[in-house]
């Protein structure tokens, strides 16, 4: 009988491990000196209203007012809607407070270029021009000010190309002229241990190789939008902590605004 016990407890710890093992695998890869030094803030959306932001929350940061902005687009073809051209805008501004009343102001604003021909049919069996993306051109940047102190200002940019007739000049980073924090694609799976056809997609921020920062903005799966999680080092300085969650809930409310209009799913994978 005690033999049967210990059988049953040991495959019960055998199966807790087991499954602790796979649901850390659905989350985001990130460093182990930043897993070791934080703990992850599931992200709270909060209320949201038309032309308001959802009041993101995760840990002691919350967005405490914000404003999303209108898009504005642009359209034109040739003659034949062979060739078209798409162009929108759009911005949007929050304010994030610590639990200290620490703030930051952010404006962001997003500028987006589509290029591409299509194949239409003439008659009968007859076609002219041909379906390719020529241009996918997305530029993403924000500004980020310290307890309305315009000389403790961040720049957040994020720029990224696809299409036959890009130069594929992709980069993400944050800086304030002297340091620069660079942003890097993070996936769960990163060491091929996520099977899921959609994994889990977010970023690290690391500056001289060591991540400060992480955001995993989906986690993967059918309901991944719901499980957005945030990772900040516990030894940086609380300002630093400020500026490192709001560019952080920028590229959020960036990609829960925008994840489900994008033409491919990996439009933000490769950077």
């Amino acid at each position: 009988m005690k033999t049967l016990l210990k059988l049953l407890l040991l495959t019960g710890l055998a199966l807790i491990t087991l499954c602790a093992v796979a649901q850390k695998q659905k989350n985001i890869v990130i460093d182990p000196s930043l897993e070791a030094n934080s703990e992850a803030l599931k992200i709270k959306l909060g209320t949201q209203v038309m032309g308001k932001m959802a009041k993101y929350q995760f840990g002691e940061y919350a967005v405490v007012e914000g404003r999303a902005g209108r898009t504005k687009t642009s359209e034109r073809s040739n003659l034949l809607d062979t060739r078209q051209e798409v162009k929108a805008k759009s911005n949007f501004s929050f304010v994030m407070a610590d639990n200290a009343d620490n703030r930051a102001t952010i404006h962001a604003f997003v500028d987006q270029e589509i290029r591409e021909t299509r194949e239409q049919k003439l008659i009968a069996f007859f076609y002219t021009g041909e379906d390719e993306l020529l241009l996918n051109k997305h530029n993403f940047s924000a500004t980020i000010f310290l307890n309305k102190d315009t000389a403790n200002l961040w720049l957040l940019f994020m720029n990224r190309e696809t299409g036959s007739r890009s130069e594929n000049t992709g980069r993400a980073f944050l800086t304030n002229g002297e340091r620069k924090i660079l942003i890097l694609s993070a996936s769960s799976d990163k060491n091929g241990t996520d099977s899921r056809k959609i994994p889990a997609r977010g970023y690290e921020l690391v500056e001289n190789d060591r991540a400060l920062s992480a955001l995993q903005y989906y986690g993967g799966g059918v309901l991944g939008l719901n499980k957005g999680l945030v990772w900040i080092d516990k030894q940086l300085e609380p300002p630093q902590k400020l500026v490192l969650s709001s560019a952080m809930t920028a590229l959020l409310h960036l990609h829960y605004n925008e994840l489900s209009e994008m033409d491919s799913p990996d439009f933000y994978d490769d950077w």
